[in-house]
């Protein structure tokens, strides 16, 4: 989206997680695409990945409408969206940040949000270090996903 600044902080840290890749290019382009959605002109996004004691932290913020502390626990359930006048003009079926929660759960890790209504989101995702069952899952890193 125009007037929409994206900025990245990766980690320079060499560190590996067992992840599914598409699964993790999933997460981040529901946190992008979310970041931009319900970030106004002139706002900022920016993606932030850092090696954590228990895996990796993905932290998605923006300067955007933010969630209020009573909205919170419904987002990332599925079909549900906060109603407010920036969301109402906006398409969307509610499912971006459910898929999220549960990408991020299926790779034993975990997904939460932390906002201020009119301030902005962030939404960290963390997957864990440890290897995980399933057989087509590879070693990648998070600061090099490609």
């Amino acid at each position: 989206r125009q007037g929409v600044v994206v900025q990245t902080d990766i980690c320079p840290e060499s560190t590996q997680i067992y992840a599914d890749k598409r699964a993790v290019t999933q997460i981040l382009i529901n946190l992008l695409s979310n970041g931009v959605k319900f970030t106004p002109k002139g706002g900022r996004v920016s993606v932030m990945a850092q090696a954590k004691e228990d895996g990796i932290e993905i932290a998605v913020s923006d300067t955007g409408v933010g969630i209020s502390e009573e909205h919170i626990l419904r987002v990332g359930k599925p079909f549900e969206q906060v109603e407010n006048e920036m969301t109402r003009t906006k398409d969307g079926t509610g499912l971006g940040l459910a898929l999220v929660r549960s990408l991020a759960q299926l790779h034993g890790g975990s997904m939460w949000i932390e906002s201020k209504l009119g301030a902005g989101t962030t939404v960290h995702v963390l997957l864990p270090h440890r290897e995980f069952f399933a057989q087509d899952l590879r070693p990648i890193a998070a600061v090099a996903a490609g």
